[in-house]
């Protein structure tokens, strides 16, 4: 997950009109077809194919009911006029009722009722231990929720069927599950989606499986997701069957605003955004570091930036004039007892989306962008190699080795001076995390780069840990400390939990289509790639920077020859599926060999040369792709670090 300086200027969608209108009561019924009345619901009611001929129950929130019947294709509209908003409704469909609210305050509005308005409801009630059909015989008494809630967990519809939507060319940065517009029975676009998807409920628990019916390397083959509901969260766990086969679960939750303070809160943060984002809007290019300052904490600190650097930084990225486009807000965690807030938003820009996380508190009566207060960073890392001649041809290592990365980061110079961790692999003891890189560049290696920018700290070791185990670092600074933080180990991509089977499907694949080169066509002229990319179904920014680079003798990059040149995509890429690109490498000049050098004892032109790209969502990159060191020959081996 980003930090927000890493985006540029912001087109804010979010859209909070909350308009009541007081009045109204009792039943009436609605025709299908006809001209929409003054204030009116519209909507579709599908499961892919059109729910025709049914009858679709609208109750407002004091419990006033209206009723219309579904035409043939599914559509529908129900005179609002007199009501309260916000609306549940419900049609009958052959697995049981679906259910939908309304995502606005408006009286006139679009509500479309299928498998994933249902997941966006059964959410909202499950986190209150509510059945759905309760709430909707008595809304006085358990509300719908509000606009703001109804966008967080569409948010969280949207993520979690992005693929999905991408591999039917739906844009997941402009669908709304509650009312984009679609038509049913096509199989395409939004309809093909719903049309693979089905919901059942058990226990309190949301089962969602989206099937497509079988292997295809346009699609994933199938995606179960199943939603735990408890007191104001719900825990996601998602296990994908794609062409590479199954890959291991993911996990996460989210916090739903189901209390009075919860949903203050909610709203604080709703409205601060807004504001930056207005800011950001009016300023355009002249928008500077003191902009941003009202909506951020005095006294913000993010693993060791402060708050004018943060302001700064931000403002130097959104004020470049380029076009991003902010949507969907979701609530990772929500504390209102310490008021701090980790929230994350999906952005789009050049094509490329993002998840750009903040960390929010309350600060006086206002929401604050405020950080985490850490004079460090600090990370736990898993680590998955494979270094064998197998992978590029067979998609599976012939080799690999694994290891955990224990880092500290000191990048903004606040001096730590020690680091000790604790935890799984350690002994459970406080080991030291020696010094690997300092501002003096003495100690930093090619790995973390020859600037004096930072201060980095590393304790590797081979342990595998399992998901959730959590290390805690003690960090002493020259002014101060110590300072104790906990890092948690997040989704372990690439092996099973027992830490040896290999899930090909968690790793990105290359596949060159065409031509055959080697590294001596490099150096008579420029040559032209195509090839494919697989990209994990988890992975839901996509692949970043697939790249073609070449480093001349002993690999320094400082050579004439170094070339480093990214790829083009033809489309959007999509997780789920392989992604076809093209790359145009210029001519390079032969300027020496290995003799003497780091790879001495090969034979050959001494380049250093990967063919590969980063995954957006494995922090803090995660290389992956082909690595043919010294050989003058063509691509052969392969190599993979995921962390």
């Amino acid at each position: 997950m980003k930090r927000w300086y890493s985006v540029a200027t912001v087109v804010f969608v979010i859209s909070l009109v909350v308009a009541g209108c007081s009045g109204g009561g009792g039943s009436s019924s609605t025709p299908a077809g006809g001209s929409p009345t003054a204030s009116t619901v519209t909507g579709t009611a599908a499961t892919g194919a059109p729910i025709a001929g049914a009858t679709v129950t609208l109750v407002d929130s004091t419990g006033a009911v209206r009723t219309s019947t579904t035409a043939a294709d599914g559509t529908f509209q129900i005179n609002t006029a007199g009501l309260t908003p916000p609306f549940l409704l419900k049609v009958p469909s052959t697995s049981g009722d679906l259910y939908s609210v309304s995502g606005d305050g408006n009286l006139s509005t679009t509500v479309n009722l299928t498998p994933l308005s249902d997941i966006i409801v059964r959410s909202w009630y499950g986190a209150q231990s509510i059945d759905p059909a309760s709430a909707f015989a008595d809304p006085a008494t358990s509300p719908p929720p509000a606009p703001t809630n109804v966008f967080a967990l569409g948010t969280m519809v949207s993520n979690l069927m992005q693929p999905w939507l991408e591999a039917q060319g739906v844009n997941a940065a402009g669908f709304s599950a509650i009312s984009t517009s679609f038509q049913a029975g096509t199989g395409t676009g939004i309809d093909g989606v719903i049309s693979l998807t089905s919901v059942s409920t058990s226990g309190g628990t949301i089962t969602a499986v989206i099937n497509s019916g079988g292997p295809s390397v346009q699609n994933p083959t199938q995606q179960n997701i199943i939603i735990t509901p408890s007191s104001g969260t719900l825990s996601i766990t998602s296990t994908a069957t794609t062409v590479n086969g199954q890959g291991s679960p993911t996990s996460s939750s989210i916090a739903v605003a189901t209390t009075a303070a919860a949903k203050t809160a909610l709203a604080g943060i709703f409205t601060t955004l807004t504001n930056i984002a207005n800011k950001v809007n009016q300023k355009g290019s002249s928008l500077q570091g003191s902009d941003l300052a009202p909506y951020v904490d005095p006294t913000y600190q993010n693993d060791g930036q402060d708050a004018a650097s943060w302001e700064n930084e931000t403002a130097s990225f959104l004020a470049t004039g380029q076009t991003l486009s902010f949507y969907g807000l979701q609530i990772n965690s929500l504390d209102t007892t310490n008021n701090v807030a980790d929230v994350s938003f999906q952005v789009t820009q050049g094509g490329q989306s993002d998840t750009v996380g903040l960390t929010m508190g309350l600060v006086g009566s206002s929401w604050l962008v405020t950080g985490n207060h850490h004079v460090a960073g600090v990370q736990v890392m898993t680590r998955a190699w494979d270094w064998g001649p197998n992978y590029a041809n067979q998609g599976q290592p012939s080799e690999y080795t694994q290891t955990t990365s224990l880092v500290v980061q000191d990048v903004l110079q606040n001096n730590v001076v020690s680091a000790t961790v604790s935890g799984p692999g350690t002994g459970n003891i406080d080991v030291p995390v020696p010094m690997v890189c300092s501002y003096d560049g003495v100690l930093c290696g090619n790995s973390h780069g020859s600037s004096n920018t930072q201060r980095y700290f590393q304790y590797d070791f081979s342990y595998w840990p399992a998901v959730g185990e959590q290390y805690t670092f003690t960090l002493t600074t020259a002014s101060g400390g110590p300072y104790t933080y906990t890092a948690t180990v997040g989704n372990e991509y690439g092996f099973e939990a027992d830490g040896v089977t290999w899930v090909p499907a968690d790793y990105p694949v290359i596949t060159l289509t065409g031509p055959s080169f080697s590294f001596n066509d490099l150096t008579n002229g420029p040559v032209t790639v195509t090839g494919t990319v697989y990209i994990p179904i988890w992975s839901y920014t996509g692949i970043e920077q697939l790249h073609f680079n070449l480093q001349g003798p002993g690999g320094t990059s400082t050579d004439v020859s170094n070339v480093d040149i990214n790829g083009t995509w033809t489309g959007t890429p999509v997780p789920g599926q392989a992604n076809v690109f093209t790359m145009i490498i210029p001519q390079v000049t032969n300027n020496g060999d290995c003799t003497g050098g780091p790879y001495g004892g090969f034979s050959g032109t001494c380049y250093n040369v990967t063919f590969g790209g980063q995954t957006g969502d494995i922090q803090p990159g995660g290389w992956f792709g082909f690595d043919a060191n010294n050989h003058g020959s063509s691509f052969s081996t392969s190599g993979i670090e995921i962390q």
